[in-house]
């Protein structure tokens, strides 16, 4: 009788955390942040993160698909040239002396492969502006280039004890590099040389894109957005928040029309960043709304087992599991809350584009 009391106790248990709802916002299949992210088109979207992550999306971000790029190292920056060959560089590990890392795929992120770049640094960004040349951007001024797709390196690295967040290629000659403290050079001839941009901001710049040569945007700790028309020469503030919001992420479709996005707000612009008009995102909101539905439930779930257990009790007088599985369920409430929190922050911001 005793065992098949708590076998009963057991399934009415299993039953309760059964009928809670646990889902992924947008379908993700992981619960990691993601630190860099990609839209090769309307449909398909690809991002990296930590412990070596990578998702694909073919669906505009309905759903997506989990690929493990052989490492365990923190993805940074993820560039694809097409549909189907795509890097990502990643940061080492300073406690354990690992370098960092690049990966290739040449099949849409299916299989990657380490790249053997012989050179020990933090990498950070990764931009390809075709499937064999491109550039990985790491610390202390560190830039590196191929022209075969990887298989080879050169050192383009400058005089810098700052670290690189973002390097963008406009094309094969003019380029950008961004980064702690008001980090901002360029180049003019593919990265032989670069040279320093005016000072523009002590803040960090998290973002720097370009339409053209000349043309381009920055996005910087608290809550800034600059434009230049003249290469980087000067800079004009477009947006000046007024809060400590980091800007992360600016892009342009055409000369008029661009996006941005913070941790706290995304940004938009139909007059090349004239007027930008803030949409806050509501991530506490949503996380709150997940969190009172699921206390809700469950209690209404632990009322219909004391109800069950008060019978058995009666017919029992088994007190005691009366008692403790009662708690034991609360007590798991409390880390199952925790675990929701983890699963929701980092496909967060992925939902909210």
């Amino acid at each position: 009788m005793r065992k098949s009391l708590i076998l009963l106790l057991v399934f009415l248990c299993l039953k309760v955390y059964a009928q809670i709802p646990m889902q992924w916002q947008s379908q993700l299949p992981t619960s990691y942040d993601y630190n860099d992210l990609q839209m090769l088109d309307n449909n398909t979207i690809v991002a990296v993160g930590l412990t070596g992550s990578f998702i694909r999306s073919n669906d505009g971000g309905l759903t997506w698909k989990f690929t493990w790029t052989n490492t365990l190292l923190n993805l940074t920056g993820v560039d694809f040239t097409d549909s189907n060959i795509g890097y990502a560089c990643g940061e080492g590990n300073q406690y354990s002396s690992l370098p960092g890392i690049v990966v290739k795929t040449i099949d849409g992120g299916i299989t990657w492969d380490s790249l053997g770049i012989p050179y020990n640094a933090m990498f950070s960004d990764i931009d390809f502006i075709n499937p064999d040349t491109g550039w990985v951007a790491a610390d202390s001024g560190k830039v590196y280039r191929t022209n075969n797709g990887g298989l080879t390196w050169t050192d383009q690295s400058f005089v810098e004890t700052k670290m690189i967040r973002r390097i963008f290629m406009a094309n094969a000659d003019t380029g950008y590099v961004a980064g702690e403290n008001g980090l901002l050079y360029r180049t003019f001839n593919g990265g032989t040389y670069w040279s320093p941009c005016p000072p523009l901001t002590t803040n960090r710049i998290n973002s720097v894109f370009f339409l053209n040569g000349q043309t381009g945007w920055c996005g910087a700790d608290n809550e800034y957005i600059y434009r230049t028309d003249n290469s980087g020469d000067t800079w004009n503030i477009q947006l000046n928040g007024g809060s400590a919001t980091p800007v992360m992420t600016v892009y342009f479709v055409d000369s008029l029309k661009g996006h941005a996005i913070s941790t706290a707000f995304t940004y938009h612009t139909s007059d090349g960043g004239q007027h930008w008009y803030t949409f806050q995102i509501h991530c506490t909101d949503l996380l709150q709304e997940n969190l009172a539905t699921f206390r809700k439930q469950l209690m209404v779930e632990l009322t219909g087992l004391m109800l069950q257990l008060l019978l058995i009790f009666i017919i029992t007088t088994q007190f005691s599991l009366l008692i403790i599985l009662p708690v034991i369920a609360l007590a798991d409430m409390e880390r199952s809350e925790r675990q929701l929190m983890v699963v929701l922050h980092g496909p967060i911001w992925l939902h909210q584009l």
